[in-house]
């Protein structure tokens, strides 16, 4: 942003001068382009500004083992204190041996376990708790 406002600056000084001695030019046609490059340099600074550092999106992608019993779906479970899991993350019981964590943040540990989900919808139960800090 730094360099940008500098890189204007500089176009600015050097542009607007030769605009203003410019011989035989109405003042109009040497004021209504100064005003445009002004406009056009305020519009960049504000979007340099506004955009900033894009923020860093982080998951935790999960994986197990699959259970002993045939014909079961998981659910995953999250907690942010070890033996804790009170956050049930999928809506509807995972089919694969995988599920990603998109809604963590920076800096903060989050404590996993899976259940195994039958045909009748019993969930077995916890798995063995895995942890994973986010950077």
């Amino acid at each position: 942003m730094v360099l940008a406002a500098l890189a204007i600056a500089m176009f600015l000084a050097l542009s607007c001068p030769i605009l203003l001695m410019t011989a035989g030019l109405a003042r109009w046609k040497k004021t209504v382009p100064g005003i445009l490059m002004l406009a056009a340099a305020s519009l960049t600074c504000e979007s340099f500004a506004a955009e900033g550092s894009p923020q860093q999106k982080h998951t935790v992608l999960l994986r197990w083992k699959p259970s002993s019993t045939s014909n079961v779906r998981y659910n995953v479970y999250r907690g942010s204190a070890p033996g804790v899991h009170p956050d049930k993350l999928n809506a509807v019981p995972v089919d694969g041996l995988t599920f990603p964590d998109t809604n963590v943040q920076s800096g903060k540990s989050y404590y996993y376990v899976v259940r195994s989900v039958n045909a009748a919808g019993r969930e077995s139960s916890d798995s063995n708790e895995t942890l994973a800090t986010v950077p």
